[in-house]
C-alpha cells in the first residue's frame, strides 16, 4: 500500500516552493489517510456467496465513500490548485494520481464485490436464455426472434412457448410426413393406372376406356379387362366370318369375271374373224373392179397410144431442107433440135397411156 512519504516525495521533487508544497501536503494528506484506511477496510471485503448480502452492502459503502473522496474531494482540490501554475499542476496531478492509484483498483474491486449476487445472476440469466434457445430451436427455425432472457419471460411463460412450439412443429411434421405418404400412395395409383391404361387401350373400341380411373379396384380392373377380352374375342370372330364369306364372294366374282373374259375374248375373235372376212372379200371386189377399170382404160387408150408412136416415127423420118446462108442454117439446126424434141415427148407420153 502507498505510504504517507510518497505524496512528500513527490511534492519535494515537484520544484516548488516549500510553502507551496506544504500546502499540497495540507491539501491532500486528509484525503489520502481517509482513502488509506477505507481501502485497508475494503479489502477485508470478499463476498463468495450471493446470499452474503451484509458482505455485498459493505462493499457499496466502502465504494461509494471512496468515489466520494475521488470525486467530490480529490478532484475539485485538484482542479483550485492546478489553476495555481503549471509547476502546481504537475505537482497535483502527480499527487491526485498517486491517490487514484491507490482508490481506483481497490474502487473497481469492491465494485465486483458489490455487484457479486447481481453479476452471478446475469451470468445464471444468460445461461437459462442460452438454454432456451437451444430448447426453442428444436422446434422453430429461428430462436432469436424470441425475447427469452428470464427477465422478459417467466418460466412458466417459457414452458408454455415450448409447448406450444413442440405442438405445432410436430404438426407441421406429421402433416408433412402424411403428405409425403399420400403423394408416394398417389404416385404408386398413377403408375398402376398407367400400366392398366397402356394394357387397356388396345380393346378402347369395345369398351368405355373413361370407366377406368386412378380410383379403380383391383376387382373392378378385372370385370372391365374381362369384359373387353370378351368383347375383342366376339369381334374377332365376327371378322374372321366376314373374312370368309368375303373371300368366297371373292372367288366367285373373280370365277364369273373370267368367264366372262372368256366369252368376250371369243367373241372379239369371231368379230375380228368376220371383219377380216369382209375386209378381204371388199378387197378383191375393189380389186377386181380396178383391173376392169384398167383393161377398159387401156383398150380406149390403144390407139391414140399407136397414133402417137406413127406421127414421132413420122416427124423423126422428116429431111430437113438444104440451105446456103449461115441465119438460115442457124434457124434450121435449131427447128431440128426442137422436132426432136417432140419426138422424145410423144414417146415417152405413148408409154405412159
Amino acid at each position: 500500500m502507498t505510504d504517507n512519504k510518497d505524496l512528500v516525495l513527490i511534492a519535494q521533487e515537484s520544484g516548488l516552493e516549500k510553502s507551496k508544497t506544504e500546502v499540497l501536503l495540507t491539501k491532500f494528506s486528509s484525503y489520502f489517510d481517509e482513502a488509506k484506511q477505507l481501502v485497508k477496510v475494503g479489502k477485508e471485503i470478499v463476498v463468495t456467496d450471493e446470499n452474503d448480502l451484509e458482505g455485498m452492502a459493505k462493499a457499496r459503502e466502502i465504494r461509494r465513500q471512496l468515489q466520494d473522496i475521488r470525486t467530490k474531494g480529490i478532484e475539485p482540490t485538484r482542479k483550485t490548485l492546478k489553476e495555481q501554475s503549471l509547476r502546481e499542476g504537475r505537482a497535483i496531478d502527480g499527487i491526485a494520481n498517486v491517490i487514484k492509484a491507490l482508490i481506483v483498483p481497490e474502487e473497481e474491486r469492491l465494485m465486483a464485490q458489490e455487484k457479486f449476487a447481481e453479476r452471478l445472476q446475469a451470468e445464471k440469466d444468460n445461461k437459462i436464455e442460452t438454454e432456451r434457445h437451444n430448447q426453442l430451436s428444436k422446434y422453430v427455425d429461428d430462436s432469436e426472434i424470441y425475447s427469452l432472457h428470464p427477465s422478459n419471460l417467466t418460466d412458466e411463460a417459457f414452458e408454455k412457448l415450448l409447448g406450444n412450439s413442440k405442438l405445432a412443429y410436430e404438426a407441421q411434421k406429421k402433416a408433412e410426413q402424411d403428405a409425403e405418404a399420400e403423394r408416394i400412395e398417389n404416385e404408386k395409383k398413377e403408375k398402376i393406372f398407367n400400366e392398366r391404361k397402356f394394357e387397356l387401350v388396345k380393346y378402347s373400341d369395345f369398351i368405355e376406356l373413361a370407366e377406368l380411373t386412378i380410383e379403380t379396384t383391383e376387382q373392378q380392373f378385372g370385370k372391365l379387362k374381362t369384359s373387353a377380352l370378351t368383347a375383342y374375342k366376339k369381334h374377332q370372330e365376327e371378322q374372321e366370318k366376314i373374312r370368309k364369306e368375303n373371300e368366297k364372294l371373292q372367288k366367285e366374282k373373280e370365277k364369273a369375271d373370267s368367264e366372262r373374259m372368256k366369252a368376250e375374248q371369243e367373241l372379239a375373235k369371231q368379230k375380228e374373224a368376220q371383219e377380216l372376212k369382209e375386209k378381204q372379200e371388199r378387197e378383191a371386189q375393189e380389186a377386181k373392179k380396178r383391173a376392169e377399170e384398167e383393161l377398159e382404160r387401156k383398150s380406149l387408150l390403144a390407139p391414140d397410144k399407136q397414133k402417137l408412136l406413127e406421127f414421132a416415127k413420122q416427124i423423126q423420118s422428116t429431111t430437113a431442107p438444104a440451105v446456103k446462108s449461115k441465119e438460115a442454117d442457124m434457124i434450121l439446126e435449131k427447128a431440128m433440135e426442137l422436132i426432136l424434141e417432140a419426138v422424145e415427148v410423144l414417146q415417152q407420153g405413148a408409154k405412159k397411156l
